[in-house]
């Protein structure tokens, strides 16, 4: 298996509906290249490359052999880089799941991590999308979906957790 199972712009949805949301869906960038856990100027050059293209994206599709890391951009008040990581295998089921990564180069050495303890291996091809998704909602439908969403969540805690989210 090689890096043939990745999407192709055709077969990329431009729109989806998630919470009664159209959201569209850009293919903004695209790189090819190898991945080396041996050597420091792989990890440069992906810093680089995830760094040249953060602006203006919502995430990226990364897809290594029969695996699709799907990384979230999540600029806060707090931390200007803000990442959060899904990977897939060859099931649907997400098989790592890392959230609030704090900076790019701490990004980076989590995909280096899943490249070496799951796939085994030193080199990798690797193919990346850049996504931008955007909707046509403004602010207070945000904060309105937000609030069912944090509602919901509250409703599955028990007492004395959910007390301290309040």
């Amino acid at each position: 298996m090689g890096i043939n199972r990745c999407l192709k712009m055709a077969d990329l949805y431009t729109s989806l509906d998630i919470c009664g949301v159209e959201i569209s869906v850009q293919l903004k960038a695209q790189s090819y290249g190898m991945l080396s856990t041996k050597l420091k100027n792989t990890k440069n050059k992906l810093e680089n490359l995830i760094f040249n293209n953060y602006s203006g994206n919502t995430g990226f599709l990364l897809w290594l052999a029969s695996y699709c890391i799907t990384c979230i951009f999540q600029q806060t008040v707090i931390a200007k880089y803000m990442f959060s990581l899904l990977t897939y295998e060859d099931t649907c089921e997400p098989a790592i799941q890392q959230i609030n990564i704090s900076g790019i180069p701490r990004l980076v050495q989590a995909i280096f991590n899943i490249v070496t303890k799951k796939l085994k291996t030193g080199i990798i091809h690797y193919e990346m999308q850049f996504l931008s998704c955007t909707s046509n909602m403004d602010l207070h439908q945000i904060k309105h979906i937000m609030e069912k969403h944090r509602q919901k969540c509250n409703d599955n805690v028990e007492p004395a957790p959910k007390k301290k989210r309040l």
